[in-house]
């Protein structure tokens, strides 16, 4: 078009001079930069230009006509995307350009106005227009001149929405700002945060121009960088749940963005850095929902961006829509006897697969009590998970022997009938599990290439006991047919930390209760499997496999400490990891119930079901590669 940018850093008004040439025509800069968030000097900046015959125009995006009136502070010309705040909803595109009527176009600094307009009869728009038209001229050679060229004319659909938009905007605005200010507190003192930025913020270097020029409100949006860099931010952004992972900004929801990985991604860091946009940055446009929900979703947002993630290839919501939601469960018949499982996995394969996953359920425990645990593993890897003998949907009869042998023996024709003969798998265990996933891991070191043991209480010799209270009660309660509400929510406590259970509903908690008592368990098979509770023992120094050790630091049945004991006793394992899951029970992948276990597409699982799931498929990605090749019944 042939105008040429110069460039220069709006935070020190002088420097606009160092940049102006003999061709410079107008000075021009955001009110609130993108997305850095430095506020401009606005007065100094238009004193300046207006010294040497030049207008200022400003961007006033960030901060719309409710924070700031540019005009007053020697503004003369506004541009603006009404597409963000002033529309409000991120349903309409759409600009608008205002003259403030108070520039000379006629000190001979502008041709354009100076000379006449052959495209226009002649006309000299800055000398020939009648007086009470002359402050006007800028915007009326743009009406009639480019205007007509071009045709940049709103739509009338556009236009009604934002006109309903800007009904609303003083009452948005003030729950915008409200709403960054506590994201901006909260973010301030936070562990996992390198670095805040908010004008509102009184130690940010913009505090004062904001409450020179935002009415010390500071806008909407905030910004800031994770600890771990670009990687970290990105992990971040991956598991933001109630904010959308948007390029907008200005929309009635929180939106969220680490240009690094997409509008900037092209760009190298060192690039990125000198434009003021670091690797690591996050740009949030914060909405009007509740703050609380707010925060709640960038503190488990943030949680998981501490935890390293094994790399996936492609984006993780790709992966996340290429993964199949087993509604119904699955059939494989075992020496005559049928057994229930699930199979979780990528639809299409994408990028290298990891080994099969196997879940050994606990004492009494059905399939289904994973909840969403199976499904966030199942990103890189297939998963599967099954009801033991006479558990739920799996058959058993009463003269069938269970014992930790056989039981072992069914796992690997399990995951033979689903994968192919001979395969190598990972076991994950909990609880009673956990003595199946050690009994392989020990005695088929052929056959499995890593174990995970949720709630492991290793050699019964050095163990610390557990609630004695639970067995009897879960003794009594786990039985179908014979299990009163009160006693199976009393069990149920066990397993979850008492704040866990706070802060579901208590529609939420009866409905998970209610599903408990449903879950076919035959007293017959609760005792064969109260046996083999009473009686296994798996020496653990036989493990030679990769083992993570998981525990809840509050867990009442087997107590955190048992944990560290395990960890002891695996002399041999080629690498172990233990893992303590803050604020959680038994069950320290947290709660699941029923209206939430379908809804696999939506991020609301508990946060420690995906920090567990984090925290696994980091540990097994990082050293169980290999070339592992399996036939999937995906």
């Amino acid at each position: 078009m042939g105008i040429t940018v110069t460039l220069v850093d709006p935070k020190v008004p002088e420097n606009f001079l160092t940049g102006m040439n003999e061709k410079t025509r107008a000075f021009f800069c955001e009110n609130c930069s993108n997305p850095a968030l430095d506020v401009a000097d606005l007065e100094a900046i238009s004193a300046l230009a207006h010294k040497n015959g030049l207008p200022l125009i400003v961007d006033d995006t960030f901060t719309t006509a409710y924070l700031q009136r540019p005009f007053d502070h020697g503004v003369d010309i506004v541009v603006t995307s009404v597409t963000k705040w002033t529309g409000g909803h991120g349903t309409a595109i759409g600009g608008c350009i205002i003259d403030g009527g108070s520039f000379d176009w006629t000190a001979g600094r502008h041709p354009l106005y100076d000379e006449p307009d052959t495209s226009y009869h002649g006309v000299k728009w800055g000398h020939d227009l009648p007086v009470t038209l002359q402050p006007i001229a800028f915007i009326l050679r743009l009406r009639t001149n480019l205007l007509r060229n071009t045709g940049a004319a709103m739509s009338p659909d556009n236009a009604w929405m934002f006109l309903q938009g800007i009904e609303t905007l003083p009452l948005r605005m003030e729950k915008h700002c409200s709403n960054s200010l506590a994201v901006a507190q909260y973010l301030k003192g936070h562990p996992c945060v390198e670095w805040v930025r908010y004008p509102g913020l009184q130690d940010d270097p913009m505090y004062d121009l904001n409450q020179k020029y935002l009415k010390g409100k500071g806008g909407s949006m905030v910004v800031f960088g994770c600890k771990g860099g670009k990687a970290a931010s990105g992990r971040f952004i991956d598991a933001l749940g109630l904010i959308s992972h948007v390029a907008n900004v200005g929309d009635a929801k929180t939106l969220a963005i680490n240009p690094a990985t997409t509008t900037h991604s092209q760009m190298s860091d060192d690039e990125m850095r000198a434009g003021g946009v670091p690797p690591e940055l996050v740009r949030l446009s914060i909405g009007i929902e509740s703050p609380n929900d707010i925060i709640k979703d960038l503190e488990q947002a943030l949680q998981l961006s501490a935890a390293p993630f094994m790399p996936t290839p492609g984006p993780p919501t790709d992966l996340r829509g290429n993964r199949r939601i087993p509604l119904f469960a699955r059939e494989a018949t075992i020496r005559n006897r049928p057994f229930h499982y699930n199979l979780y996995g990528q639809i299409t394969r994408v990028g290298q697969q990891q080994p099969p996953l196997i879940a050994i359920c606990g004492w009494g425990m059905v399939k289904e009590e994973w909840g969403k645990l199976p499904f966030e593993l199942s990103a890189t890897r297939d998963v599967v998970t099954f009801d033991n003998p006479g558990i739920g949907g799996s058959i058993d009869d009463a003269s069938s022997p269970f014992t930790l042998e056989s039981w072992c023996d069914d796992i690997v024709d399990l995951a033979e009938d689903v994968f192919g003969p001979s395969v190598k798998f990972d076991v994950m265990g909990y609880s009673m599990g956990c003595f199946a996933a050690q009994h392989l891991a020990a005695t088929r070191p052929d056959r499995i290439l890593a174990a995970t043991l949720i709630g492991s209480q290793g050699s019964r010799k050095t163990a610390v006991a557990g609630a004695a209270a639970f067995f009897t009660l879960a003794g009594k309660t786990m039985p179908d047919g014979q299990n009163s509400f009160a006693d199976t929510e009393q069990r149920l406590h066990y397993y979850f930390d008492k704040e866990t259970v706070k802060e579901e509903t208590p529609q939420d908690w009866e409905a998970l209760v209610k599903q408990n008592m449903r879950f076919k368990r035959p007293q017959p098979t609760v005792k064969k499997q109260l046996k083999v509770l009473g009686n296994a023992d798996v020496p653990l120094d036989k493990i030679t496999c990769p083992v993570l050790v998981v525990t809840g630091d509050q867990d009442m049945i087997v107590p955190p400490a048992n944990g560290q004991l395990v960890m002891q006793q695996l002399t041999q394992a080629s690498r172990k990891e233990l893992i303590v899951i803050p604020n959680q029970g038994h069950q320290c992948w947290g709660l699941c119930v029923p209206r939430r276990q379908l809804s696999y597409q939506a991020r609301d699982s508990a946060l420690a079901t995906h920090a567990l799931a984090r925290h696994v498929q980091n540990f097994l990605g990082s050293g169980t590669t290999g070339d592992v090749t399996v036939a999937s019944k995906l």
